[in-house]
């Protein structure tokens, strides 16, 4: 898989269409992928905003716009738009606030990062290792 959105945490292999997402993130969406065979390839690049999300409070914001992008839904699911204000909203102590605002902001400047590039990121995966790979 190249730029999985639903990519387990942990699992990416690299390739030469640029630097790897770290292990310790995992695709955006809600519904991740889980006990994947140790034959499965992701790929997956840093800055891929599909598939390289931090497993943080930005990360949870990443997947709040993932989720009104994809489905139009600001407001089911644990990291709902709608979750992450009320989480906002209800910090009850300035660790909490702090880290609320900035995991909000970061999403944002990722988003903005990623977009201004051309979603580069995310298209430009090389396929050569997979193929090496199915060869092997």
């Amino acid at each position: 898989m190249w730029g999985n959105p639903c990519r387990e945490k942990g699992r990416v292999h690299p390739d030469a269409g640029g630097p790897p997402s770290p292990p310790n993130h995992q695709g955006v969406t809600g519904d991740l992928l889980t006990d994947t065979p140790p034959w499965w390839r992701e790929y997956s690049h840093l800055g891929d905003l599909y598939s390289s999300c931090p497993d943080d409070e930005s990360g949870e914001n990443r997947t709040a716009i993932w989720q009104i992008i994809r489905n139009g839904d600001a407001v089911r699911g644990p990291n709902s738009l709608l979750r992450q204000v009320m989480e906002l909203a209800g910090a009850s102590r300035d660790a909490d606030a702090i880290s609320e605002t900035t995991g909000m902001f970061k999403a944002m400047v990722d988003a903005m990062v990623f977009f201004g590039k051309g979603t580069k990121p995310h298209l430009n995966y090389s396929t050569a290792e997979a193929v090496a790979y199915l060869r092997s």
